[in-house]
């Protein structure tokens, strides 16, 4: 595991799996503010 802080930078070429992740923890069940169904797309516009 690879923790690297984010930063305006350099958070760009991270967005695509920021959003994955959160998609996964939503789609698992996870209460985070989110309901199901959940898109990609739906996790790139929160981001």
């Amino acid at each position: 595991m690879n923790i690297q802080r984010l930063t305006s930078g350099n958070v760009t070429p991270a967005l695509p799996k920021l959003a994955s992740l959160l998609q996964n923890a939503v789609e698992s069940g996870a209460s985070i503010g989110f309901l199901t169904p959940f898109s990609h797309e739906d996790a790139m516009a929160y981001w």
